[in-house]
């Protein structure tokens, strides 16, 4: 412990020297970089408060080269502290989000790159801070508190990056700056979450957050602009469609309006379906990982605005509601090697999707070519799924409880491994100096980016009421009603009949 107080001290003297005659900014890089492969290796500071509290202000000094430097150096040293950080998070997301503000340039792009480096800072904290969060984090007032303060910060930064432009030009763009968008994307759910577990909701339900998020100017509403952003999404890179996908279920399922607004919401969703199909289209010839979650956006609209989906669907050529229909029959079915996920907002959001599809086709009394008995299939493989992914549930449920019962066991086999480790070479000063050189050239040039697995894009859905929602029961009380007519199609396979 007084050795790591001692390297710790040295480091941070070194941090924040400065001088008149001569310039220290080597010298605060070196010690930025030697902070971060400290920390990396698990080499954990005594106290995390003071350190972060230094290079939250070396970030808001007016110094052209170094933020960007200590915006990489904070993420660094949240994602090492993890839950030790986390409550120091809603203060510093608060104070940076004050400073980028002051360096968002009039102009919408490209963005300083000290802006750019802020965002991404944000964004892990605010993605590391939820995942510290207790159980019982609904009931906790300290919580509630961080999470409030984080989602003003944030709002206040989202409108201020997508408005200026807009009064500068007297015009609203038709979609916000794409500078940012992955990380953009993460502030704007955050936003919607805290929306959504504001005590209005859960007295309520739902909120008409119309007049929360309209802006003064005359031709859109600040959430039209957030719309246009998320729409501008899905012709990203895969992890920003997957970000995209997400916000989309949040933004139509959570917002109500009024009837004189609901125009506003109608033209939202025409514009997720059109862009989301588009760039499926584009995929179309042959399987993508972004299938899914371009789908699933479509989806999403599609249980809320079933009517508005088909008309946008079909206002260019025929046969792209079916088109969409199809894809997503493909990833539905059991047989599919691109199939749906183990999380189960991905797969009953699907569920609910085809049980509206085949009611919207039975009421008009439309088979669509077909399309009816494809539908009817479809439905059935993926509550066949769903209903696996539940069961997949509470094994796991169970599986945890029989955990502590192996930690004994794995204590030996550890004891075993201990012996191992004294091969291993240890590092010489030499060796660790340049691991630290190497460090600070990376936090320098911003080269320090991570490569996404494909399977690690998929992520959970937040359904909001759709949770409560029995899709199981849903489907089968629809094959019962109208069973007359499902039976007058082709003769379903024998494994489905049986399930």
């Amino acid at each position: 412990m007084d050795m790591s107080s001692d390297v710790y001290s040295f480091l941070l003297k070194a941090l924040v020297k400065e001088g008149r005659d001569i310039s220290w900014y080597p010298v605060r890089v070196s010690a930025a970089g030697a902070i971060a492969q400290l920390v990396e290796n698990e080499f954990y500071p005594p106290e995390w408060l003071p350190i972060l509290q230094i290079v939250a202000d070396r970030i808001t000094r007016d110094n052209d080269e170094e933020p960007s430097i200590m915006f990489e150096l904070l993420k660094t040293l949240v994602e090492a502290g993890a839950d030790v950080v986390a409550p120091h998070i809603p203060h510093i997301v608060s104070v940076l989000a004050q400073h980028i503000l002051k360096h968002i340039p009039l102009i919408p792009e490209p963005w300083p790159q000290e802006v750019e480096r802020g965002f991404t800072a944000l964004s892990v904290m605010a993605q590391h801070w939820e995942g510290s969060l207790p159980d019982d984090a609904t009931s906790n007032a300290v919580i509630a508190a961080g999470r409030s303060t984080i989602a003003k910060a944030f709002t206040d930064l989202l409108q201020v990056a997508w408005l200026i432009p807009a009064e500068n030009e007297n015009e609203v763009p038709e979609s916000p700056p794409s500078c940012c968008i992955d990380d953009s994307s993460t502030l704007l759910t955050f936003i919607m979450s805290d929306v959504h577990e504001n005590d209005a909701v859960q007295k309520h339900n739902k909120v008409s957050l119309m007049n929360f998020i309209r802006g003064s100017t005359s031709q859109h509403s600040i959430i039209e602009g957030i719309c246009g952003f998320v729409s501008n999404a899905f012709s990203q890179y895969p992890s920003v469609i997957y970000r995209a996908s997400s916000s989309v279920h949040i933004l139509v399922h959570l917002l109500t309006c009024s009837p004189e607004e609901e125009h506003i919401m109608h033209a939202v969703t025409a514009s997720f379906t059109r862009d989301a199909f588009s760039c499926f289209k584009e995929k179309q010839s042959k399987y993508s990982p972004v299938w899914k979650p371009l789908l699933l956006a479509i989806c999403s609209c599609y249980l809320r605005y079933p009517e508005i989906v088909e008309k946008t669907l079909e206002e260019d050529q025929h046969h792209c509601l079916r088109a969409w229909a199809v894809a997503l029959f493909s990833i539905s079915s059991t047989k599919s090697e691109h199939g749906l996920s183990i999380y189960y907002g991905v797969t009953i959001l699907p569920v609910m999707t085809l049980a509206k599809l085949m009611t919207e086709l039975l009421m008009r009394n439309q088979s669509r070519e077909g399309l009816l008995w494809e539908c009817l299939v479809a439905v059935m493989e993926v509550s066949m799924r769903l209903k696996e992914v539940q069961e997949g549930q509470d094994i796991d449920e169970s599986d945890d409880e029989n955990a502590s019962d192996n930690d004994t066991e794995g204590d030996d086999e550890d004891s075993d491994d201990d012996d191992d480790d004294d091969d291993v070479h240890e590092e010489t000063e030499e060796e660790f100096l340049e691991r630290c050189a190497q460090a600070a050239i990376e936090l320098e040039n911003g080269t320090c980016v991570e490569e996404v697995a494909e399977e690690d894009l998929e992520q959970e859905i937040e359904l909001g009421e759709l949770d409560e929602v029995d899709a199981l029961n849903i489907v089968q009380s629809l094959i019962e009603r109208h069973h007359q007519i499902l039976l007058q199609g082709p003769k379903l396979p024998p494994q489905l009949v049986s399930s």
